[in-house]
């Protein structure tokens, strides 16, 4: 189940619909921190998609799915939320691209 608070800007809506689209993740927040401009988004995101792969991979799989919507705004931050699997759990990380 993804996070999606009840009122959301358009860009928010964009981004969190092709994450889910892509990843299918069972937690997933999208919040436009600029302000309400869509210049920085702070996203938080755990998916089954991820594991195995290191941060570098997860994030760059991320910026490659959200490439149109980078190139119109200054700064995104991910957040690759833990998650359990068979009673373990899986790391978290922050990643910062500022264009």
């Amino acid at each position: 189940m993804t996070d999606a608070p009840p009122v959301q800007l358009e860009g928010e809506k964009l981004i969190h619909a092709k994450l889910t689209d892509r990843f299918s993740p069972s937690q997933l927040q999208v919040q436009d921190v600029s302000g309400g401009c869509g210049s920085f988004y702070a996203i938080t995101i755990a998916s089954q998609s991820f594991k195995g792969l290191s941060v570098v991979k997860q994030h760059k799989l991320v910026t490659e799915t959200l490439k149109k919507e980078i190139e119109g705004i200054h700064g995104l931050q991910v957040r690759y939320s833990r998650f359990r699997t068979a009673g373990r759990t899986h790391g978290a990380q922050i990643k910062t691209l500022v264009q």
